[in-house]
């Protein structure tokens, strides 16, 4: 036997935590345990790292597993990951958002209306047959404005679950519109909801702002704690950093934990541009690395006072390399992901629920491989890249897995370094 390539190895004082890149399990031993791991792993009795993924038989090489493994997932038609847009349209005018520069194409609908969701959902009919998974997320704009279309979708997808399919309702919104007495009809239906709030109320209220230029916070806020209860441990927050709002986001959490809402949310930060000038289609600019490892401070920071969030510093391959992965717009046009929105599109769902695919982009993007993944350590998660972004992870990877792992072993075993 053989320990894996896709290891990564975190010391603490007493124990070893041993996260999987390819299988994504995590397990902890002592340090005396990490210290003879090369016989713990021919141990007949330890096969549990075997069937995990942190050993395998000498003879089989682990690159050709990787890729094997990965390829089942980009070609399975068991699962289906879609991103919905319900309307281009917002209520905010925040200051670095991209979006705002697509407004320059065709209008078109600027709400998905109940004709065209019903395409979507004979579409999602036919899929349903050979589905065991549905992973659907429902954004925009601001999807809030289109109350009305989110409790139709909800009512129809939940005709489709059976025993054998799952679906997974997630929603992206900016928080405004998020009251009580709406969420008290789709909570029970709704498996993760992200809001964003940037730093403090005094930045926040520079950045995410109305059309008139007043602040947003409060609502949000406010709006956040009437409803926690209904999604706890469901939301997450959001927080888009750059140097300036970092700083001020202690007060931030202050308040979320004076409120006891740090138990009950994740938190997710996030760099930005700092105006709408500083993105490119296709690509961002190259992320700050001072800002890079202050959020990773943050995240230790957060760690230490009983904060959550999630995996999602692991999260890959791009979607676009999914047979089976879908971004829709309010028109019924597909893109291979989110990012892709409102550009040239790769087709559109017809009248019987079916795609008509207008060029080979979307089967090149899944068909493609990397030279990278034959050499790179970070493969199984990243697998080349992100195709929006269109730029190597791997100095990023080096900056930020390590150390943000190390803050979710602390905040989720409760790890000591």
């Amino acid at each position: 036997m053989k320990k894996s390539m896709y290891n990564i190895y975190i010391q603490g004082k007493k124990e070893t935590a041993i996260f999987n890149l390819l299988t994504r399990n995590i397990i902890v031993i002592s340090n005396n345990e990490y210290l003879n791991f090369d016989k713990l792993i021919n141990d007949e009795e330890c096969k549990e790292q075997k069937s995990m993924g942190f050993s395998l038989e000498n003879n089989i090489n682990e690159i050709e597993l990787m890729k094997y493994t990965l390829n089942k997932g980009k070609f399975s038609e068991k699962s289906m990951t879609l991103f919905l847009s319900l309307t281009r349209q917002c209520n905010l005018n925040c200051i670095y958002c991209y979006q705002d520069r697509r407004k320059t194409f065709d209008e078109g609908n600027n709400f998905l209306n109940k004709t065209a969701w019903l395409k979507i959902f004979e579409f999602l009919k036919k899929k349903s047959i050979n589905l065991n998974e549905l992973h659907i997320t429902l954004f925009g704009g601001e999807p809030l404005l289109n109350k009305s279309i989110i409790l139709q979708i909800i009512d129809d997808l939940n005709s489709l679950k059976n025993q054998t399919l799952k679906i997974y309702i997630n929603l992206i919104t900016n928080g405004v519109l998020l009251d009580k007495n709406f969420c008290e009809k789709i909570y029970k239906s709704i498996n993760y909801i992200q809001i964003t709030i940037d730093g403090n109320k005094s930045t926040h209220n520079q950045l995410r702002v109305f059309p008139d230029g007043s602040g947003s916070f409060d609502i949000i806020y406010n709006n956040l704690k009437e409803v926690i209860n209904l999604f706890e441990n469901k939301i997450e927050l959001r927080i888009n950093v750059n140097k300036e709002i970092i700083l001020n986001c202690f007060s931030l959490f202050k308040k979320l934990k004076e409120d006891s809402l740090n138990k009950s949310i994740a938190i997710n930060l996030h760099p930005i541009f700092e105006n709408q000038s500083s993105f490119e289609y296709g690509c961002k600019k190259n992320t700050d690395k001072d800002l890079i490892l202050q959020i990773n401070d943050l995240y230790n920071y957060l760690s230490k006072h009983n904060f959550k969030f999630r995996k999602n510093f692991i999260e890959g391959p791009c979607i676009a390399k999914h047979i089976n992965s879908f971004a829709i717009d309010e028109n019924l046009n597909i893109y291979k992901c989110p990012g892709f929105l409102y550009s040239k599109s790769n087709g559109f769902i017809n009248d019987i629920g079916e795609i008509n695919f207008l060029d080979s982009d979307f089967f090149k993007e899944v068909n493609s491989e990397q030279k990278c993944i034959n050499s790179c350590i970070y493969a199984p998660i990243c697998y080349g890249g992100c195709t929006w972004q269109n730029k190597c992870n791997k100095e990023i990877l080096d900056l930020t897995l390590e150390s943000q792992l190390k803050s979710y072993l602390i905040s989720r075993y409760n790890f000591e370094i």
